[in-house]
């Protein structure tokens, strides 16, 4: 059986390099339609009399503006013109650049738009503005606003995630949207305040590019013509000119809170706090905060904590971590913010000067934790908690990086990493590489005695991709002694390799816009070289018909846990897709062996579930509800080791673009736990917010389905307020 599936893995690699180089390669459209070409040069005329921000066209007051159209599609049909008529207009004053969008539809009715909160749009009709002021042709700022004038803004970062926004950082800019018999017109002002560029140029030269999304047919528009082949898509912008002399604002920013906390059988606590930005120049920014308030933040949705031989992961939420985040990323998740679980007090300094950008974190944490199984609960433990991250860039689009992480404990314990980096890339190939070492002396919490430790981790990865092949080979290394007590590494005494292979069809129907199979495998040994875990996966993507994503695959699994060999067979699906405007949903189900961990384990049979949909039955309205199960057989078919259900339901309301309602219920069926929460929020900019909310949990009774007194919440509840006015200059 092992010979077979190395014979067909074999042939399936063979199969796949050489449908890629002896089929005959598809030809490249040549820009015959009259789009813009990468790097064309646009000037940004003066508008001496700017619009009103509200939304609705007035042909006369965009006169004086920059006119741009030919918009192609990037998908699903390749460098074809946009399925819908789009007209930009572009102009700027002395304190602003504003964006205006006329998005012509043959169907109104086909329009996805819903009157969301800030930064929930990715399933809308959306107009999207990306700046490079600094034209590293990896990284911009993203404004993007919906047919009703609800926006979204965030950092593009190749270097980082070649595809995905991160939403974490906020800008204020204002916006304007509305709906018409022939399409939607949409609004920006974004004032230069807001931005950070290069402060000694009397003229300003920016990469920019303009995005339409039409969402009924998954169509994605670019303004600037777009090759497929290079991977890097940022590379491809056009220039922005602004020859009129402009300055960035002084970026003060100053926001203080108050807010007030009612546990049950507990006094009322009242605390307050601030977070303050102060632009030291255009080339740095300090961010300081003191007693940061986390009241409002949705609480994690639960997951499965039966049976799991690693720490679970949760994504962090808090507004001071998420700000700049980007900076301090690199292969290796070294500093990962949530073990700073309750920050006194804390600065952050990061900017960019030349080829060269940086980032200096620092918190005094009075709820620290050494393991990250505590993530949820934190600790007890007061330390500093401080992070350095270098980048120096070349060639535009690479970069070497330095990373150093300390934390240090009121008992003059430390843990202390110090690694490098690099990011490499050419043409289609890109490689990342990273080095550390970590130093621990700090006390045993069990004996009592003073332990330091020494150890190393290494990764390493290669990659080519193009608009068919996709190949890549990586390594992830750790010591047994390696412990990043600021980061989440989840394994140690652990070396892990690993080849990823596939390859994409092309059809560009609507049945099947792209897809095709997939290969990975990987192998874990430990520190010494023992063999600890396989891996090969098989899989079959296919992108297809009104937004919909799907996969099938099968695993063949190979595990050593506390000495004993387990082999395992996994097969399962996932499928994601949002075939109405009302609609979205997904699904990830696997069906295979498993193993049930603890000081007996024993092997067994596996099923999990995963399902999530939103469903909007107007557009104020979005109802999103998930549901998570997992049961463990003793064997297939046999008696039951465990079960668990976890369902979820988020109801949310907007009054208005700034005013919503959000409740939450959840129920873990294993644990008999139940959790609601309700939140009534007024959100005018950034910064500027009121919330008052209401939480409770409760343990199910005894009688089938009764739980006494849930909503006044018998076990216990919280009532919190909260209010923050957000100043700039």
């Amino acid at each position: 059986m092992k010979n077979n599936v190395g014979q067909l893995t074999v042939f399936f690699v063979v199969f796949l390099l050489t449908l890629h180089f002896v089929a005959p390669a598809e030809e490249t459209q040549e820009n015959a339609c009259g789009f813009h070409a990468r790097d064309e040069q646009i000037v940004l005329p003066y508008i001496p009399s700017p619009p009103r921000i509200d939304g609705i066209f007035e042909e006369e007051i965009y006169r004086d503006f920059l006119k741009l159209g030919n918009f192609f599609q990037v998908s699903p049909k390749y460098n074809q013109p946009g399925s819908e008529k789009s007209e930009a207009f572009l102009g700027c004053d002395d304190k602003n650049i504003y964006l205006a969008v006329k998005a012509y539809t043959g169907n109104p009715q086909k329009i996805r738009a819903s009157v969301a909160r800030r930064d929930s749009i990715e399933n809308d009709d959306r107009i999207e503005l990306i700046l490079d002021t600094f034209v590293t042709r990896q990284r911009g700022f993203a404004f993007a606003v919906n047919p009703y004038g609800v926006q979204m803004d965030g950092i593009f970062d190749e270097a980082i995630d070649e595809v995905n926004m991160d939403k974490s950082w906020d800008a204020q800019f204002f916006s304007g949207g509305h709906i018409y018999d022939w399409g939607y017109f949409v609004e920006m002002k974004i004032p230069f305040k807001s931005l950070r560029f290069p402060r000694e140029k009397d003229i300003q030269g920016w990469g920019f590019n303009i995005t339409r999304f039409i969402q009924d047919n998954q169509e994605m528009d670019f303004l600037f013509y777009w090759d497929r082949t290079d991977r890097s898509w940022m590379s491809q912008e056009g220039k922005l000119i602004i020859g009129a002399p402009i300055k960035p604002g002084l970026h003060l920013e100053w926001v203080p809170y108050i807010s007030t906390l009612k546990n049950k059988n507990e006094d009322l606590k009242l605390n307050s706090g601030f977070s303050f930005k102060y632009g030291i120049n255009t080339d740095a920014t300090l961010d300081l905060t003191y007693n940061p308030d986390f009241s409002h933040i949705e609480a994690d949705a639960w997951q499965i904590n039966v049976n799991q031989r690693y720490a679970l992961y949760f994504e962090e939420k808090r507004p001071f971590f998420l700000e700049g985040k980007e900076i301090f990323k690199t292969p290796l998740e070294l500093f990962y913010s949530r073990r700073v679980a309750v920050p006194r007090f804390g600065a952050k300094v990061t900017g960019k000067t030349g080829k060269s950008s940086f980032g200096l974190f620092s918190a005094y944490d009075t709820a620290s934790f050494r393991s990250v199984w505590d993530v949820p609960e934190g600790g007890e433990e007061k330390a500093f908690a401080t992070v350095f991250r270098y980048k120096y860039e070349f060639r535009k689009e690479n970069y070497f990086g330095l990373l150093i992480t300390d934390k240090r404990g009121e008992e003059r314990s430390y843990n202390s990493i110090i690694g490098l980096d690099a990011h490499l890339k050419h043409k289609n190939f890109i490689g990342d590489f990273q080095a550390v070492t970590v130093k621990t002396d700090q006390e045993d919490k069990i004996t009592q005695q003073e332990k330091k430790a020494t150890g190393q981790a290494y990764y390493g990865s290669f990659s080519y991709a193009d608009e068919h092949l996709q190949a890549s080979v990586f390594t992830e290394q750790y010591s047994p002694e390696f412990d990043a007590q600021l980061g989440f590494i989840n394994r140690v005494d652990m070396k892990r390799y690993g080849a990823r292979l596939g390859y994409n069809f092309l059809p560009e129907k609507s049945y099947f816009v792209l897809g095709g199979p997939r290969i990975n495998y990987e192998y874990i040994t430990d520190w010494k070289g023992g063999v600890q875990d396989k891996c090969l996966m098989f899989k079959f993507v296919c992108r297809t018909y009104k937004n919909t994503m799907a996969s099938v695959f099968l695993e063949k699994n190979f595990e050593r846990y506390k000495g004993v060999d387990y082999d395992k067979n996994l097969w399962g699906f996932n499928i994601q897709s949002a075939p109405f405007k009302y609609l979205a949903f997904s699904a990830f189900v696997t069906f295979g062996d498993g193993v049930h961990y603890g000081d007996n384990p024993y092997p067994g049979y596996r099923t999990t579930v995963m399902f999530t949909s939103t469903f909007l039955p107007a557009p104020r309205i979005s109802i999103l509800t998930d549901w998570t199960s997992e049961y463990f057989y003793r064997s297939k078919g046999e008696e039951v080791a465990y079960k668990i259900n976890i369902y979820r339901v988020k109801l949310t309301y907007l009054f208005n673009r700034n005013l919503s309602v959000r409740t939450i219920w959840e129920f873990n069926d294993l644990e008999k736990k139940y959790y609601s929460d309700v939140l009534l929020a007024y959100e005018y900019t950034p910064g500027t917010v009121f919330y008052l909310g209401y939480s409770s949990d409760a343990i199910k009774e005894g009688t089938p389905g009764k739980i006494n007194k849930f909503w006044l919440g018998k076990d216990s509840y919280s009532i919190y307020f909260k209010f923050s006015y957000f100043f700039k200059k």
